[in-house]
């Protein structure tokens, strides 16, 4: 399960308490139900975000590591029978981010290129500009925006951004 990696930034208390252990209250409660059923059981790996909420919402390392600490420390309660483990979003990205890299250049490569061999790539381009943009606008326009986003730290990584960015590539070509 998905887990946020740190609490509100304007909230009072950064680290799990009352709400995290309702919640693993609830979760164990259908871990119970489940075991009743199925003898082996059942483990939830709680993967908690917490480099996605530094890089994305730009929280402080040392509040993320401070909330999964406290976060573990809550799942691993005896009264949980170890239905729960707390595994932290960057551990996964530094085991696996070498072997997932290059698997996803070469997706994203392969992707990109059937889109811009598309015969609907014109009309994919022009969606992808009012998908970021909200509008349609200049190749001006596109630029300062772009400058913009770098400059506020708002670079948007997803496929409509990748496809424009390959789009204005295409069209200076023309």
């Amino acid at each position: 399960l998905f887990w946020c990696g740190c609490k509100n930034p304007n909230l009072p208390i950064q680290t799990a308490e009352l709400a995290e252990e309702a919640t693993f209250d609830n979760l164990f409660t259908l871990y119970e139900k489940i075991t009743l059923t199925y003898p082996a059981g059942i483990k939830f790996y709680i993967l908690a975000g917490d480099s996605r909420c530094e890089e994305v919402n730009a929280i402080s390392p040392v509040k993320t590591k401070e909330y999964v600490r406290s976060l573990k420390a809550i799942a691993s309660a005896n009264k949980y029978n170890n239905a729960f483990e707390v595994v932290p979003l960057s551990l996964l990205y530094e085991k696996y981010r070498k072997d997932f890299r290059p698997a996803l250049d070469i997706a994203l490569a392969r992707i990109l290129d059937t889109v811009e061999k598309s015969d609907y790539f014109e009309l994919l381009v022009a969606n992808a500009r009012k998908n970021i943009f909200a509008r349609d606008l200049s190749e001006k326009e596109i630029n300062e925006k772009a400058v913009e986003m770098v400059l506020n730290n708002k670079i948007d990584h997803s496929p409509s951004a990748i496809l424009i960015l390959k789009a204005k590539e295409y069209l200076k070509d023309k």
